[in-house]
């Protein structure tokens, strides 16, 4: 070996021995995983509330009792009079967006304001421009997070681009879809295809992602009539992991199950599964939302809040719900939302 390169071998040596240690071995420490994310703040189940009017949150801890609640968090507004608020549905930022049918107006609260149970201003406030709000219902994201809004004052389904949703104003929506009856509820599934119930007409309308990019009138591409009277007054929209679309039926205290093979064009579908009152449960469901573990909540009007379990899912029955939470002086409870929003459902 060259004389410099023994040399320069020998001081590596002394270097590495140095670094640990006389007898060149260093132990390694086995470092414990890091602790989880300490739980949010507005994490769990949020509905509005017209009577009084008020924007709730049921933390987790609280969906796994049943009774009469308070619940975790009552937050007002006044930024909107929120009498009647079908839509409500969370950003990926966790923001929440909330509809407000009766002043036209499209609200969102910022994470840091929803831990505050006292009044609090929304921090964005979209209004109406020349009927691009015109009795707002249901809303939801889809993939790209554009905000979609069923408008059933004059039968519209409009989109909103994220750059307009950054600040309080009257922006013109990007897509306006007319001629869609009375818009109720909304849904996206996996594929990005646009579900919409119109409880007037008792029909379900599914748009395609390619009708959904430019404004115009489709025609949709699945049309879902009123099966014999079993679509009655179709609400709440709601998909599962299963690509299942539930339907919350107020004028027949139902909610109706759909499969994905029943929702393909040219079928005939016919629910296969009918949740139905049995004088106790589903009174008068509204407002529909999956949770992370696949079961189904269901909110009514009258402020039952009702958690059904997978294994109930499966068939038709009058079952009853494994949590019931009775909100004693709360009315006109309609839409549900979930936070953190559940892993491998479509965005809504």
């Amino acid at each position: 070996m060259h004389r410099n390169t023994r040399r320069f071998a020998a001081l590596l040596l002394l270097t590495l021995s140095a670094a640990c240690g006389s007898d060149g071995y260093q132990p390694i420490t086995m470092q414990p995983p890091p602790p989880p994310p300490p739980p949010s703040a507005r994490d769990g189940l949020w509905t509005v509330s017209g009577a009084p009017s008020g924007i709730l949150q049921f933390a987790p801890e609280l969906l796994t009792v049943a009774g009469n609640h308070e619940p975790t968090n009552s937050l007002r507004t006044t930024s909107a009079n929120l009498l009647v608020s079908m839509g409500i549905a969370f950003d990926e930022t966790g923001s929440l967006w909330i509809s407000s049918q009766d002043d036209a107006k499209l609200l969102r609260l910022s994470p840091e304001r929803l831990g505050q149970n006292t009044n609090s201003a929304a921090s964005v406030i979209i209004s109406a421009n020349q009927g691009s709000l015109n009795q707002p219902a249901g809303i939801a994201f889809d993939a790209t997070h554009h905000l979609w809004v069923a408008n059933r004052g004059n039968g519209t389904l409009v989109r909103y681009d994220q750059g307009q949703l950054d600040g309080s104003g009257t922006p013109v929506p990007t897509v306006t879809i007319s001629g869609v009856g009375r818009p109720t509820g909304l849904a996206f599934d996996a594929a990005g295809a646009l579900w919409v119930s119109d409880n007037q007409a008792n029909t379900l309308v599914k748009y395609a992602p390619a009708q959904l990019r430019a404004t115009g009138t489709p025609e949709p591409e699945v049309v879902v009539n009123d099966l014999a009277n079993r679509l009655v007054n179709p609400a709440g929209l709601a998909f599962d992991a299963a690509g299942n679309l539930w339907v919350a039926n107020t004028g027949n205290q139902r909610v109706l199950r759909f499969t994905p093979t029943q929702l393909a064009p040219g079928a005939q579908p016919t629910a296969g599964v009918a949740l139905r009152s049995d004088d106790a449960s589903l009174p008068d469901p509204i407002g529909l939302a999956v949770d992370k573990n696949g079961a189904l909540w269901v909110m009514n009007v009258s402020g039952a809040l009702e958690q059904f379990a997978p294994a109930q899912l499966s068939r038709a029955a009058a079952p009853t719900p494994t949590t019931t939470i009775h909100l004693p002086g709360f009315n006109l409870l309609l839409g549900l939302a979930f936070w953190p929003l559940p892993a491998g459902l479509p965005l809504r």
